[in-house]
């Protein structure tokens, strides 16, 4: 007989807050490097690789402009396409017949 490995000692809402962590840590990270990017890139120049040459671009700053209407928009779209991709797989399954299922384990 097969032993069933341990279950997760994490409830659900303690794990799904750990999503919210990480996508906090993501935002708030990302925005860091748009803040620090020029002192990023002149530490990029300095050990020999420039990722955005002013050759490239033809100016010394890199402009940027946070629009937060628009990071919203992004986070929506973002978490729309997760909610779609997940339910066809989640479909799938439920049509499946569990205990044939089981068994093929």
């Amino acid at each position: 007989m097969r032993r069933r490995p341990p279950r997760s000692t994490q409830s659900r809402s303690s794990a799904a807050s750990d999503v919210y962590k990480r996508q906090l840590l993501g935002v708030g990270l990302g925005l860091l490097v748009l803040e620090y990017r020029m002192q990023i890139q002149g530490f990029l120049a300095g050990i020999g690789f420039d990722p955005f040459p002013v050759a490239f671009h033809g100016t010394a700053n890199i402009p940027v402009v946070i629009d937060w209407a628009e990071l919203a928009w992004q986070a929506v779209k973002a978490f729309v396409m997760v909610v779609v991709a997940s339910i066809v797989p989640a479909l799938i399954t439920a049509r499946q017949d569990p205990a044939r299922s089981l068994r093929s384990m």
